[in-house]
């Protein structure tokens, strides 16, 4: 049987181990003002503007986790390729 991984973008795993384990990553979002983005989608929170605009007085940069319908999603799309799947998730 086949296992799949699936974890979110606060894992941190490298690029390299993501190819090479199949592993599915739900993005966390990031909200700089009125911007929302999604870790690893839409920006990479690893890059020094994003760390430019958090030291920025003005501006409000927050987090939030994916919302349960991208997990819905992508264990949907997941279950159709694999018998079990493995969920790493950040505590609370």
């Amino acid at each position: 049987s086949r296992v799949a991984i699936i974890t979110d973008t606060t894992a941190s795993i490298p690029p390299e181990l993501v190819k090479q384990y199949d592993i599915y990553l739900v993005p966390f979002n990031l909200h700089l003002g009125d911007h929302s983005y999604r870790e690893k989608v839409d920006i990479d929170i690893g890059t020094g503007e994003v760390y430019r605009w958090i030291r920025e007085p003005k501006r409000l940069v927050t987090t939030s986790a994916p919302a349960v319908r991208t997990y819905l999603e992508i264990f949907k799309e997941v279950s159709d390729k694999t018998d079990i799947i493995q969920v790493i998730t950040i505590g609370r």
